[in-house]
């Protein structure tokens, strides 16, 4: 979060975590989302509620740079990446949270290839980016900085042929 975006958070705001964060009793992981309810010498964000525990942490003056707004909506912040491990190794999805009526999910309800067409574009009932990137390339369209492995929101980005896709900065 810039210093520009702190200065802008009030109370109730909605962000999620960047990296692991503490209090005395629990750890929230990357990618966690909450709300903002006090801002003083940093932030205290109460945590949603975790679907493994059903805890739902609160953790105090929290810098702005282990945080980013959530602003759904935005281009590149209504996407995320889980991770999932099993014996057979380590694989990552995508998901959209998009709303209805986002960019990403505006079509040609005439079916044009080319995009921007001569028609007004509409809702198609899905996201029509992440079908560009199938889960079983999800590391390989990686193009971020190394970095560690994380659930979380992500970027997208457009490379003329297909997208890929790294952590927000």
């Amino acid at each position: 979060m810039t210093p520009q975006e702190y200065r802008k958070i009030r109370p109730g705001a909605r962000v999620w975590s960047l990296r692991p964060l503490r209090n005395g009793h629990f750890e929230v992981p990357p990618g966690a989302e909450g709300t903002v309810t006090f801002k003083r010498s940093g932030l205290d964000v109460r945590f949603d509620r975790c679907d493994t525990c059903g805890v739902r942490p609160l953790v105090s003056r929290i810098p702005a740079g282990h945080l980013s707004a959530q602003t759904r909506g935005r281009a590149g912040v209504t996407h995320r990446v889980q991770w999932h491990i099993d014996r057979y190794g380590v694989r990552g999805s995508l998901v959209c949270d998009a709303p209805e009526g986002a960019e990403c999910r505006m079509g040609c309800p005439s079916g044009c290839e080319s995009w921007p067409c001569d028609h007004q574009p509409e809702d198609q009932g899905e996201c029509q980016i992440l079908p560009w990137i199938d889960n079983s390339e999800v590391v390989d369209c990686y193009v971020g900085e190394r970095a560690p492995v994380r659930d979380g929101p992500i970027v997208l980005e457009w490379t003329g042929e297909g997208y890929d896709w790294s952590y927000p900065a």
